[in-house]
């Protein structure tokens, strides 16, 4: 019992200074991190830009902004089978030009 007491006694007369800190990564990327993520977004705006103008708005409208295939067709007038089929085109000539550099 005694040693018990004794652990005690010591663990509160060390000084909060003895404690070393722990360490804390840098969570900011480094600049080639940096370069590499614009280079990237370079060639995704230039893959986006050759798609054609239908294909580059229904990617925008409904895969980025989550606009529902239902509602982007009723604006286009087109049936929702008809706005997935061509988000699906779109999806896969914007992998062509980009080969695995998209997730």
């Amino acid at each position: 019992m005694w040693l018990r007491a004794d652990r005690r006694r010591r663990g509160r007369s060390e000084p909060l200074d003895a404690i070393p800190a722990p360490a804390i990564p840098d969570a900011s990327p480094s600049p080639l991190d940096r370069l590499l993520a614009t280079e990237r977004e370079r060639r995704v705006r230039h893959a986006l830009h050759e798609l054609g103008a239908d294909e580059r708005e229904v990617l925008e409208r409904c895969v980025m902004h989550g606009e529902d295939y239902a509602r982007f067709g009723a604006s286009k007038g087109l049936n929702p089978g008809a706005v997935k089929s061509r988000a699906y085109r779109a999806r896969r000539r914007l992998e062509e030009r980009l080969g695995n550099e998209v997730p």
